[in-house]
């Protein structure tokens, strides 16, 4: 057999053994403990609701793309511009739903910028490397998460310490960034990670930092022989530093603080020609979050500061800097092995500042001020869950929202279902019908130019009935 033959023998083995690694990999996921739905751990089988479960194994064998790519590659979920020059703004689409119906959590804590039309939040600024799963629950889930939680809910966890001892790890990635038609192969995507993560008697520790430095490609122009074009680079640098620690086996304290920032060059979209524009976003978030355990429950607050800037350097300069203030309080109660209530009230505050340069101008002018560009909202709630021995669950809720501004609103949430097996299959109904309740953001509200304090919140109302089958 000459070399030719053997390398295409080993090929193919690679690809099997890849094959067989997916194959067992979507087996294994089939038991896997989803807690976004319910807050509560309980398996994909006791669940109601359709969820997506993106393990850190996935996330490791996709390293080379990009979290939006990603999410995108899941069932009934639309990301546009993940095949664009990366930092380009991405709006992500839910089951045919709007880009504002879909709520961002990290770490269970919800995460937007209060300055943007929709209040979403910029995925770009997330490195892969610091993250260990993503659970996608699809319908609305606004009695557990609140405004916005409509279509659905992606709740991003990060990397927490794993080890008994200090270590660390450090990698890099280089590699090429180009179109097809560009015969360039030069290495124009750089990356880079440091971690170090360890444990002392009952202090745990985790700290990242990440740089990518991406080149190679123009926002708009496509590489031609006879139209030159200006590449457009892509800088991310993402520092996080997260402590844990534990007084007693019934009181622990978490706490987290992260820096997540990008510069991305943008050409100009209206006339589609080249430009020296770039855009600079930062996202600046602090976590506190104690838990204290009883004996068939537990007792949780989560505290969490978040500051946002953004500035767009180009022949229109504008700057954004924004705020939110989150407080989430709940107590998660088991009253035996089938029944559980979680319940608690959530606190949120936002406010806003906007910068232009006025015509001929030369420094930027306070355009809005978050004296007037803020709001408030105070929701209690509670959640049950009912998980029953002949396979019939229920997981039901109230929400009632407090609008400093439009007042009061309530959101529900019922959602049975049905699970049996016959043979090798398993075998899920369910149904879901709720409410969501969505306000205007501070810029679709207070803007100078494009604002309007007339606007109404708007109602959401679902009915999803659907069935999940399975092979084991």
């Amino acid at each position: 057999m000459n070399v030719c033959p053997r390398i295409l023998v080993l090929l193919l083995l690679c690809v099997y053994t890849c094959l067989s690694a997916q194959t067992d990999n979507s087996t294994e996921q089939l038991d896997e403990v989803y807690i976004s739905d319910t807050r509560f751990k309980i398996p994909k089988s006791s669940s109601g609701k359709s969820v997506i479960k993106i393990t850190k194994r996935e996330l490791e064998f996709r390293q080379a793309q990009t979290i939006a790519q990603i999410i995108n590659s899941k069932s009934g979920i639309t990301i546009n511009g993940t095949n664009s020059h990366q930092g380009v703004p991405v709006s992500t689409f839910v089951r045919g739903g709007q880009n504002r119906q879909v709520l961002v959590l990290i770490d269970g804590v919800a995460v937007n910028d209060p300055s943007q039309i929709e209040n979403n939040f910029d995925l770009n600024l997330l490195s892969i490397d610091q993250i260990d799963s993503i659970e996608i629950l699809k319908g609305p889930s606004s009695t557990l998460y609140g405004n916005s939680a409509s279509t659905a809910v992606i709740n991003i966890r990060l990397k927490t310490p794993v080890s008994d001892k200090i270590s660390g790890s450090l990698t890099s990635f280089i590699g090429t960034n180009s179109a097809a038609s560009d015969p360039k192969l030069d290495l124009e995507d750089l990356r880079s990670r440091i971690g170090v993560n360890g444990k002392f008697d009952k202090f745990k520790f985790v700290t990242n930092f990440n740089y990518q430095h991406k080149n190679g490609l123009s926002a708009i122009k496509s590489p031609s022989p006879s139209d030159k074009y200006k590449e457009d680079s892509y800088r991310r640098i993402n520092s996080r530093i997260h402590m844990d620690y534990e007084f007693s086996k019934k009181l622990s304290i978490g706490s987290s603080l992260n820096l997540d920032r990008y510069n991305s060059d943008y050409d100009n979209s209206f006339t589609f020609s080249d430009a020296s524009n770039s855009l600079e976003n930062e996202h600046l978030r602090f976590q506190f979050s104690p838990k204290f355990k009883y004996d068939n429950g537990s007792f949780h607050i989560n505290f969490s500061h978040h500051q946002t800037r953004r500035v767009y350097n180009s022949s229109y300069p504008t700057k954004f800097k924004a705020s939110r203030l989150f407080f989430d309080l709940f107590n998660k109660h088991r009253f035996n092995d089938k029944l559980a209530l979680i319940s608690g009230i959530q606190h949120s505050k936002t406010q806003m500042n906007s910068y232009s340069i006025p015509f001929e101008g030369i420094t930027f002018v306070n355009d809005l001020n978050s004296d007037v560009a803020n709001n408030y909202l105070v929701d209690p709630y509670m959640n049950l869950i009912y998980i029953s021995d002949v396979g019939f669950n229920l997981n039901a809720g109230l929400r009632w929202n407090y609008h400093n501004i439009y007042g009061h609103f309530l959101v529900y949430n019922f959602n049975p279902s049905f699970r049996f097996k016959i043979d090798h299959y398993r075998l899920k109904l369910f149904a879901s019908i709720g409410s969501a309740y969505i306000t205007p953001s501070l810029y679709q509200l207070f803007d100078p130019y494009y604002g309007n304090t007339n606007l109404d919140p708007q109602e959401d109302y679902s009915k999803t009935f659907g069935v999940d089958l399975q092979w084991s």
